[in-house]
């Protein structure tokens, strides 16, 4: 198992993270996101499953190693854990493996628009680390146009710019207007159908609603 922690700041930004969770597995650091442009990733938590030949036998999807995330998706609260032990357990034999034609399917391909969300993006790092955060301001903002679904873009731009609004009321009034698309797209285990994503995305609204909303200091200040 290994982790990656996507976040221009770098060690900086990301330390406070991995020594609270006190991992016995490698943690990682991109400060170029490059791992979630390889693997089409727009949302934390992200996992990709792996085999010993380097095959991806899931895509990205999002995990669930506890209740609030298990809630979120609609699943049992071990359901993804106990898949991740039926794979170790019975390798390309378990239900939890699609066949080929399936996980491709499942993979997001990146089109003309992602790639250039994805160009701009980077330039706006590249500024941005070079002292000239106005200059990159636009970049930033032309990735988020180009590429809505994608809160990696967002939350790196709110840390750059408004670290207040990375887990604030500037993401919770995000959240709120994803409409039909999930905040966190659902996971499809074995062969239970995920929830729809209408109703996927009305539920994850209430539950982190209910979650984040006590926490955030009133509007103005």
């Amino acid at each position: 198992m290994i982790t990656v922690a996507l976040d221009s700041g770098g060690a900086d930004a990301a330390r406070p993270w991995i020594e609270r969770a006190h991992p016995s597995h490698p943690s990682l650091i991109d400060r170029r996101h490059v791992v979630a442009d390889l693997y089409q990733m727009v949302n934390v938590p992200t996992a990709v499953w792996i085999d010993e030949d380097g095959v991806i036998v899931r895509p990205p999807e999002t995990p669930a190693s506890g209740k609030m995330m298990a809630d979120l998706l609609g699943i049992e609260t071990n359901a993804y854990l106990d898949a991740i032990r039926d794979w170790v357990a019975k390798g390309p034999a378990s239900v939890h493996v699609p066949p080929p034609r399936e996980r491709v399917a499942r993979q997001h391909a990146p089109d003309s628009a992602d790639a250039l969300a994805a160009a701009n993006f980077r330039l706006g790092e590249y500024l941005f680390a070079h002292g000239d955060a106005d200059a990159a301001r636009p970049y930033f903002e032309e990735a988020m146009r180009l590429r809505p679904e994608s809160w990696t873009y967002r939350r790196q731009a709110w840390a750059n710019y408004d670290p207040r609004q990375n887990a604030g009321r500037g993401w919770y009034e995000a959240m709120l207007e994803t409409g039909d698309t999930p905040y966190y797209a659902p996971v499809r285990l074995g062969d239970a159908l995920p929830p729809d994503d209408a109703e996927a995305a009305r539920r994850q609204r209430e539950l982190l609603s209910a979650l984040i909303k006590p926490l955030l200091p009133p509007e103005g200040a």
